[in-house]
């Protein structure tokens, strides 16, 4: 922006990048690349500070790829795209999808998975890249057995239903194909599919959800399709019992043996070697590790398995045909799962436990600090490094999470030990495939269990608000709910264990930021990262009296790695305080209603909320600054024009007696009588920021800094009102006016989240609607906001219960919850066998309870389980009635 467009004075609105230049988009080229040389143009693209090259996207150029024992075939590629990208293709057609261990070979080179094509001599339209199958290693032949598996598997929702293999449950198909999917079944309460394609008005609705059906069955629930089931290849195939092979087996090449059951009924064990697989003469009796006549010696498990059963051939032909029917987004494992809270009842086997096909053997971990850091640094100059960045931070941090799912799962099952038993289980912490795990414990006197609850999402908010600020490193974090329990997930600080005892913290203090001692790297760094986080600098007192700067909040901590990172930890205050539900005059010397507009309080503002972590969204902040720069502006065009009267007088006495001379032609002191007016921290242009620790209790501020103090804490009132008075009757209108049309739980999140009003304002929201004029057009957003506030409670009851439940009568406990909250009957007692052995809290959780187990006592137990509906509605109503959520 030029100096023309940013204001009098420099001051800029501040809504434009404050770090980084823009990018323009690409456009198209039809050249390709020729002879293996690229030819792709660059243009260059201003941005008013400087000129950057932007590549332009090249166009597509066939390729043929030649198989063993496949016709050639051919496929289009891109000089961008890297080697990667074609393996991946292949891994999708119904000719190589089953192979697993080769390479691409371009007149007997190899091609490097992570190079481009462009770049690849002698690459040019037409050219024949041959597969050539490689020889295995251990690793090679589990990965290979998991993907047949995985292909045997793929029509089978079983891996959905139960969360496992990257498959989630999808609507998909039945919504792509378009018609009615699914028809009433005449006195049954089950569907049956139809044909797709037909006319919307001649599908009549499920009989289950029309009114008067007695029936309210949880199978319509999940997906179905009429092709989900195909013909089965195999009846089983798993680890033999003679599997891993002994020390003399191992020099003879075996890496692992398998068992196989045909669909003929023939049994056979095989040997995966480093040229393939072949039969042996093993039962399961007697162990003969020797080839079998004919061995039948294939690289390819598949095409071992079509010689030995011609069942297998025909089957397995026709699945890859109809998997390569489903959409391309169903035959890809999601990294991020979609977990179903139902599930039919499904037999289990197991000649099909797929625990022994991981990637990673048991007993190795990674480093996934390290594996993030480097793909965070990983170059960004020409689209194709962009393109390999975002790919290795993707892989890095799927990985990470399925890691952290399954560790989260083990820790509140009881199958990880902590490292550190002989403290309060509340403060057990876990490491589980390289993953630190611990559990959110009491919070203290930020507000007990719903303080610990809290303090985990803010962290990971703040981890993302500084995931790019330059110099400046934060550590992979995951949240993760389950059976109650919330549990943070991070990857180790490199020399964490190895320097457990020497002092590294060098930002922040050790006693929860109450004694800070900062570096001036740290203060660098945090410096350049305060600026587009609206981060006040300011100055705290140590314990010994001395003065402290910081960028951060004091409870922020920040050290230096092995690696010679620099890391910054507890970052849940990040964000400014919401003074809307901060205890009164708690922080700030005040009393109550001073400081706030006059009637402000008559609104319920502020009130008091069970934890003291209530924290402004980013949104919000980003909203009040334009908001506040709005104000700005027009205060500096007032002045500026109350200037231009006092020059032009014609009697030559200036208004209110100040002479022509003392005019302000530049707008200089009308800027800086508008920065001190909204608040701003400089005096010379518009620069709004915040303290984080401007009305925490436990911090001490420096007399020096009272005034800087009182005007934050005034600036954060402001902020409160705003949101109070001005966004939440913004998007009223919004949902007014259409502009804004939540129509269920998520999208009223999102459009709320959008706009920075937290959840534990929808009560506001509702008292403002049924005050309007307009309420009965905003009847349904009425309605959604009391839907709403009626299931976060429900949320919250049956997350504190279900902690003392075990796993054995979790399903009894949230059924019977469900029934409680939602059925209108009374509901019946439940058996005292199935209740009696389930309620007692875990011992490693730390919270012991002396609930007797006798059905009597069981009223006590989940929210008076032996008690009617009518007792569980009233209580939950009364919940109901706080507005303020989360």
């Amino acid at each position: 922006m030029s100096d023309s467009e940013e204001g009098p004075s420099g001051a800029k609105p501040p809504s434009q990048a404050e770090n980084g230049t823009g990018e323009a988009e690409a456009g198209t080229d039809d050249r390709a690349c020729t002879n293996g040389k690229e030819e792709s143009p660059e243009v260059a693209v201003g941005d008013g500070e400087g000129v950057g090259l932007v590549e332009v996207q090249d166009a597509a150029f066939p390729i043929k790829i030649q198989v063993p024992g496949v016709e050639l075939f051919e496929l289009q590629v891109r000089c961008r795209e890297l080697a990667q990208s074609l393996l991946q293709a292949l891994g999708e057609r119904e000719e190589t999808c089953q192979r697993t261990c080769y390479s691409l070979q371009l007149q007997g080179a190899a091609l490097d998975p992570l190079s481009e094509l462009g770049a690849v001599e002698g690459l040019a339209p037409g050219a024949v890249l041959r597969l050539i199958d490689e020889p295995y290693s251990l690793r090679d032949a589990r990965v290979h057995v998991a993907r047949l598996q995985e292909l045997l598997r793929s029509l089978d929702p079983h891996d959905a239903l139960h969360g496992r293999a990257g498959r989630s449950l999808s609507f998909l198909a039945s919504v792509a194909s378009g018609g009615c999917q699914e028809e009433a079944v005449p006195g049954s309460s089950g569907v049956k599919p139809r044909r797709p394609g037909c006319d919307p008005a001649d599908c009549p609705p499920p009989g289950h959800i029309l009114p008067g059906s007695k029936d309210r069955p949880l199978l319509p629930l999940q997906p179905g399709s009429a092709d989900s089931k195909a013909a089965p290849c195999l009846l089983a195939l798993a680890l033999s019992r003679w599997s891993p092979p002994p020390g003399n087996r191992k020099l003879q090449g075996d890496l692992l043996y398998l068992s196989v059951r045909t669909v003929e009924g023939r049994r056979a064990d095989i040997t995966s070697c480093p040229r393939g697989f072949y039969i042996n003469q093993s039962t399961p009796e007697e162990f003969h590790p020797q080839a079998a006549s004919p061995s039948l010696l294939s690289h390819s498990l598949s095409d071992l398995l079509a010689q030995l059963s011609p069942a297998f051939k025909r089957g397995f032909t026709a699945l890859l045909r109809k998997r390569l029917q489903l959409h391309p987004l169903e035959r890809i494992g999601t990294p991020y799962q979609t977990y179903s809270w139902t599930a039919p009842s499904i037999v289990h086997s197991t000649e099909w436990d797929s625990c022994c096909w991981e990637e990673q053997a048991p007993g190795q971990t990674r480093d996934w600090n390290e594996e993030l850091q480097a793909s965070r640094e990983l170059p960004q100059t020409s689209l194709a490094q962009r393109l390999l960045r975002d790919r290795a931070l993707f892989k890095v941090t799927s990985d990470f999470v399925s890691t952290a799912v399954r560790g989260a799962v083990a820790v509140i099952d009881g199958g990880a030990a902590p490292l550190n038993p002989s403290e309060d289980p509340r403060l057990h912490v876990f490491l589980w495939g390289g993953v630190f795990l611990s559990l959110a414990g009491e919070g203290g006197s930020l507000g007990g269990e719903r303080a610990a609850r809290a303090v985990p999402r803010l962290d990971l908010a703040g981890v993302q608000a500084y995931s790019g600020a330059q110099g400046l490193h934060a550590l992979s974090t995951a949240l993760l709910d389950y059976r109650g329990y919330r549990l943070s997930a991070q990857a180790l600080v490199p020399g964490l264990l190895e320097r457990e005892g020497d002092n590294r913290v060098c930002y922040g203090g050790s006693d929860s930021g109450r004694d800070p001692v900062a570096t001036r790297r740290f203060l660098e760094l945090l410096g350049m990262a305060a600026k587009p986080l609206r981060i006040q600098r300011h100055r705290v007192l140590q314990p010994s009296g001395s003065e402290t700067t910081l960028y951060t909040s004091a409870d922020c901590k920040g050290l230096v790695g092995n690696d010679g990172r620099y890391y910054i930890l507890d970052l849940f205050k990040t964000f400014p305080p919401d003074l809307n539900f901060l205890p009164q005059g708690e922080g700030e010397g005040e009393g109550e209603g001073e400081g706030w507009p006059p009637g402000y309080t008559s609104l319920g503002f502020p009130r008091e909320f069970p934890h003291k972590l209530c924290r402004l969204r980013p949104e919000l902040v980003e909203s009040f600054i334009q908001h506040k720069y709005t104000q700005f502006m027009n205060l500096v065009m007032e002045r500026m024009q109350e200037s231009q009267e006092k020059k032009h007088d014609d009697s030559g006495e200036g208004v209110k007696g100040v002479s022509p001379k003392d005019a302000d032609p530049r707008g200089v002191d009308a800027v800086r009588a508008a920065c001190r007016d909204v608040g701003s921290v400089s005096n010379i242009v518009f620069e709004i920021r915040f303290n984080p620790d401007a009305s925490e209790p436990g911090v001490r501020i420096p007399d020096s800094e009272g005034e800087a103090l009182r005007l934050q804490r005034q600036l954060l009132r402001e902020a409160a009102v705003f949101l109070v008075t001005v966004q939440i009757p913004a998007f009223v209108s919004d949902c007014l006016h259409q502009l804004t049309v939540p129509v269920d739980g998520a999208t009223l999140t999102e459009a709320l989240h959008q706009r920075g009003i937290n959840l534990r304002y929808m009560g506001r929201i509702a008292e403002l609607i049924s005050q309007s004029e307009n309420k009965q057009r905003l009847q349904h957003v009425y309605v959604r906001t009391g839907k709403q506030k009626s299931t976060l409670p429900a949320i919250q009851m049956i997350t504190e219960k279900s902690q003392g439940v075990e796993l054995s009568s979790l399903s009894a406990a949230v059924s019977h919850f469900l029934n409680c909250l939602l059925c209108s009957c009374p509901c019946p007692a439940a058996p005292a066998s199935v209740v009696e052995p389930g309620w007692r809290r875990r011992s490693q959780a730390g919270r012991q309870t002396e609930i007797s187990t006798r059905a009597g006592a069981a009223d006590r137990r989940l929210g008076g389980a032996n008690v009617d509906s009518t007792t569980c509605s009233v209580e939950f109503k009364i919940k109901a009635l706080t507005p303020d959520i989360l």
